[in-house]
């Protein structure tokens, strides 16, 4: 049997969606605009983090890249599909054990019910869990429109992203109209559709980064045949565009409210970080080199995933006591420690017979 050829460019896209992921679980330095005396540095910070937003939606987008354009063997999928069920709930709990673990002073002094509302953000990352089986218990259905009717797989698609994506958006306008004609209400989590969205709960737009994937590989040839220089002009152009785009609804955002908005959660299903997926992407094809480390880390990312938020509770109260580490640059070297300390821990778990299993 034919070797499949690795596709370079997926490993580094998922390296750095999971050094994103990292990155934005690791925060160790202030970025909280709403806060007094906030400043212009501090406005930078909150900014830049806009660019994190693409971190799970590469994942789809990449899985969907994979899976779509490759035979579907419904055996096996079922079987990984509730093999990804079971990691989910095997990871919750260890994770909360862990965690119950390294914080037991807390523990002792507010009881359980009190630790495990503060913990509640710290195993909250396994949400792309369930996201991801949703996705895949939707997929065979997917797959058969995919390779023998795709006006319908894109008759999906749209609507997918409409009651998504558009969803968003129309919160997104409805407040920023409230703003200029001076009586400012914050839209966020209004579901416009009402009983006609099938999509609200379940982080409807994942299908829409997935499907993408699987559509991208359609239109590549057509984006490479775009010289490098004006493509990646476009791109970068997009990006920063975008970026910004994410900055000014999040400022708005956090102003009404008088809080932080997370521009990195509630960015997902907007429309600036779709854009900002796309452009990644295209950015990405230009890597067609074999580099060992990011091949290691792309085939290891499942288990990065799942262990790294332990590695991050265990350290980060002791590195906020260092003045370097709540620097965003900081930030960055405590993220890459992160990342190899969870790689190398996962790739030890996966020479061992039976706990292989549990991340990969």
């Amino acid at each position: 049997m034919k070797t499949p050829t690795r596709l370079h460019w997926i490993d580094l896209l998922e390296s750095l969606a999971i050094f994103f992921v990292i990155f934005y679980h690791s925060t160790t330095y202030f970025f909280d605009i709403t806060a007094p005396g906030s400043d212009f540095i501090i406005s930078v910070r909150y900014g830049l983090r806009a660019i994190l937003s693409v971190c799970v939606p590469l994942f789809f987008f990449a899985n969907g890249y994979l899976l779509l354009n490759k035979p579907l063997d419904l055996h096996k999928h079922f079987r990984k599909t509730i093999k990804f069920t079971l990691l989910a709930f095997f990871w919750y709990l260890f994770t909360m054990s862990i965690m119950l673990l390294l914080r037991y002073q807390s523990l002792q002094e507010n009881g359980l019910t009190s630790t495990l509302q503060d913990l509640k953000y710290t195993i909250n990352h396994l949400w792309y869990m369930g996201a991801l089986v949703c996705v895949y218990l939707f997929f065979p259905l997917l797959k058969l429109a995919f390779d023998h009717n795709r006006r319908i797989f894109i008759y999906f698609l749209i609507i997918c992203a409409v009651l998504t994506f558009g969803n968003t958006l129309l919160n997104e306008l409805a407040t920023l109209f409230t703003t200029l004609i001076g009586r400012p209400h914050i839209f966020h989590e209004t579901n416009f559709f009402k009983i006609f969205n099938p999509f609200r709960g379940i982080y409807g737009y994942t299908f829409v980064y997935f499907c993408l994937g699987g559509l991208f590989k359609t239109f590549q040839a057509k984006i490479l045949a775009i010289p490098v220089p004006k493509r990646n002009l476009i791109a970068i152009g997009s990006i920063i565009i975008s970026t910004f785009g994410l900055y000014l609804t999040a400022f708005l955002y956090s102003r009404l409210s008088g809080s932080i908005w997370d521009i990195v959660w509630n960015g997902y299903d907007t429309i600036f970080t779709f854009i900002n997926v796309l452009a990644i992407v295209v950015l990405c094809l230009n890597y067609k080199k074999s580099q060992p480390l990011l091949t290691f880390i792309s085939s290891n990312t499942l288990g990065i995933y799942f262990i790294h938020m332990i590695f991050i509770e265990a350290t980060r109260p002791t590195l906020l006591t260092h003045h370097i580490f709540t620097s965003f640059l900081g930030n960055l070297i405590y993220a890459a420690i992160i990342l190899l300390i969870s790689l190398i821990a996962t790739s030890a778990l996966r020479k061992i017979p039976l706990l292989k299993h549990l991340i990969s």
